[in-house]
């Protein structure tokens, strides 16, 4: 893998704000051994700092047969005043983190990482299985609970299953342990249904309209793209395999530094 240059001479001022060295391959120059674990495939780590010329070098997940080169790209690009370096655009700091993400959406805490580039679709993924799986054991769960004939034994009816009133009925001795324990799990699962059907929804409206969190609270519509164009840009041109087989090496359709198809002021970038 090498990084090209329109020109040997060494670069002004000017131009080492304006060059972003873009680097590109073969998916099977990397290695994809860490990233069989879901931990390992929302680690959102990959930015490299910029060398002496401040020119951003990333990596391409292309494949040999869709860049035959390396290309330059002139972009400006904006200085992170908490890493003090130059960043490609969309690239946000995170606090949390301590650096910044390409293309970073949110810090989640759940997985303990940012969502950004190269994790979004994991994520995405991730909150629709969740979602899926919560809802089923939500089903067993009730199915279950009703077998105690709670709202019967208990003479409060449906109103039993209100845990203020279900935790005075524990201590009076009229609710089993296992039927109080079964009940705050079937709370826990309808949360984690609302919490994933919630951040399902609110990714897919992002991926539709191509924009970052951050771009979408601002008003920000300066990379937004056709819906095909934003839906393989997160996903990769194989998408419904990735929904099958969520796995990191299909590819993306850039490195998420270099954003030449965006639009502003009706001129590529």
């Amino acid at each position: 893998m090498s990084s090209y240059c329109d020109s040997n001479k060494k670069p002004t001022g000017n131009d080492r704000d304006k060059k972003i060295s873009v680097q590109t391959g073969s998916n099977s120059n990397h290695s994809f051994g860490s990233y069989f674990t879901f931990q390992d495939n929302l680690n959102e780590n990959d930015i490299s700092q910029g060398n002496s010329h401040n020119d951003f070098e990333s990596k391409s997940l292309l494949g040999s047969g869709d860049m035959a080169n390396a290309t330059v790209v002139k972009t400006r690009k904006p200085k992170c005043k908490d890493c003090d370096t130059l960043v490609p655009p969309r690239a946000k700091h995170c606090p949390i983190c301590r650096h910044c993400v390409l293309k970073r959406d949110h810090h989640c805490f759940f997985v303990g990482c940012c969502i950004g580039y190269h994790n979004q679709r994991f994520f995405i993924i991730f909150c629709l299985y969740v979602g899926v799986g919560e809802i089923f054991n939500s089903a067993v769960t009730f199915l279950y609970l009703r077998r105690y004939n709670l709202e019967e034994s208990t003479g409060w009816g449906y109103l039993v299953y209100i845990l203020p009133v279900l935790f005075v009925l524990f201590f009076m001795g009229r609710v089993s342990e296992s039927a109080l324990g079964m009940t705050i799990l079937l709370y826990w699962s309808v949360l984690t249904v609302l919490l994933c059907a919630h951040f399902f929804c609110v990714q897919v409206n992002l991926v539709y309209h191509g924009q970052t969190k951050y771009e979408y609270m601002k008003g920000i519509k300066t990379y937004q793209g056709s819906v095909w164009r934003n839906i393989t840009s997160v996903f990769g041109r194989y998408w419904l395999v990735g929904f099958i087989v969520p796995v990191p090496f299909l590819g993306y359709q850039s490195d998420g530094a270099d954003w030449r198809h965006a639009i502003s002021d009706n001129k590529l970038v």
